[in-house]
């Protein structure tokens, strides 16, 4: 399931009051975005370094990567 800030509005408790600490989920949901933000990028600049350095260790790497098994991390 994916939670988005609005759809909070419409979650209520077993006894149908409104989520007493739906600020501090909202501040939760930011910051699990703001870290999967950065991951994102950072995979994004390490799979660039990767693609585009051309010393002879990364090139090994490069071919690493294509062996079944073998993954980014």
């Amino acid at each position: 399931m994916r939670l988005c800030p609005h759809s909070l509005e419409n979650v209520r408790q077993w006894d149908g009051a409104k989520l007493p600490l739906r600020q501090r989920l909202l501040r939760e949901l930011e910051r699990w975005q703001l870290i999967d933000r950065k991951i994102h990028e950072l995979e994004a600049e390490r799979m660039a370094k990767i693609r585009d350095d051309q010393t002879p260790h990364v090139e090994k790497v490069r071919r690493l990567l294509n062996l079944k098994g073998i993954g980014d991390n």
